[in-house]
């Protein structure tokens, strides 16, 4: 019906819904009726790189990285195993290193936003300024750092924040799944695919 890691099989079976029907291979049966009726495409995956096949110092590559997952409504964020993906470490770093550069090329897309972010931050130094520091400051400063503060009203948010906001969930889940295949493809890797 499905497969899982032993740390979860472990806490079906510690729960007392679930039997161990063979221990190698490992199988277990659920002593529930569960809601869903499993996959009939899923197949076990390989414990290693996605890349080279190496199973040497892997890590758990999160295809939409869990900045913007955590903010994703369920329905996009839940249950999507095929989503995390293993990559050694040297492949995991190579591709940070271009999931990044999409993240500026989208970011350099918002340009009014970090302006309005940079005012904000502005902003709030300069009122952090005049409440502590006011009587040493100079009437130029006092005046300058006054100006600022009509921005306080602007949030400050983070990359992840104006990106999700400009682009919307569905649209960020859409280009970094792009993203991936295409780096995975520049790499000779044509088998690969999501499974949905």
């Amino acid at each position: 019906m499905f497969y899982c890691n032993r740390k979860k099989a472990q806490s079906y079976l510690k729960k007392g819904i679930a039997e161990i029907v063979t221990e190698n291979p490992f199988v277990f049966r659920l002593l529930f009726e569960p809601k869903g009726k499993g996959s009939p495409t899923q197949k076990p995956r390989d414990n290693k790189c996605v890349v080279c096949g190496t199973e040497e110092d892997l890590t758990k590559h999160h295809v939409i990285p869990y900045t913007f997952r955590k903010l994703m409504s369920p329905e996009l964020k839940d249950h999507r195993s095929e989503e995390i993906v293993p990559l050694c470490e040297n492949h995991h770093r190579e591709y940070e290193t271009s999931s990044r550069d999409l993240t500026l090329t989208l970011l350099s897309k918002c340009k009014e936003e970090l302006v309005n972010r940079s005012l904000a931050i502005k902003a709030a130094k300069a009122s952090h300024t005049l409440t502590h520091f006011y009587d040493h400051l100079t009437d130029e400063k006092k005046a300058t750092y006054k100006s600022l503060l009509k921005y306080l009203n602007l949030e400050i948010l983070t990359d992840t924040q104006i990106l999700f906001n400009k682009y919307g969930e569905k649209k960020i889940a859409k280009l970094w799944r792009k993203d991936f295949m295409m780096w995975i493809k520049a790499r000779g890797i044509n088998s690969f695919k999501f499974i949905k």
